[in-house]
């Protein structure tokens, strides 16, 4: 059984946030792989949209200075029933996505303008 006593001190916390960054690093590598072959406008806007939905935290309700994962909050959501806990954390995830898309698009129009400048020379 697992002793969850042991996970609650700050080393503990660090302890799961290692494993967690450990594991969704091997997620966006596995789709960066999986994905090599697809356009690679479709194929960043994939893997930044994956980065964010994994890798940005949420503060812990009730919990002041601990953070999780915001993912977990969202997929946790409907068993906890609390609307208002998730709004905050819904809003982080937009503002991270409209962030991650804009950083594709700013890549796609620059990787464009670098190609037709080489294949002009």
């Amino acid at each position: 059984m697992i002793d969850l006593a042991k996970f609650t001190t700050e080393s503990g916390s660090q302890m799961m946030w290692g494993a967690y960054l450990a594991s969704a690093v091997v997620i966006c590598f596995v789709v960066f792989m999986l994905t090599r072959r697809w356009q690679a406008d479709i194929r960043w806007l994939l893997l930044t949209l994956l980065a964010v939905f994994l890798f940005i935290p949420a503060p812990v309700p009730g919990r002041a200075p601990l953070r999780a994962p915001a993912m977990i909050f969202v997929v946790l959501s409907p068993m906890t029933g609390t609307p208002e806990v998730l709004a905050p954390i819904l809003v982080r995830l937009t503002l991270g996505a409209i962030v991650a898309i804009l950083i594709v698009i700013i890549a796609g129009i620059v990787r464009r303008w670098r190609r037709r400048k080489a294949a002009a020379q």
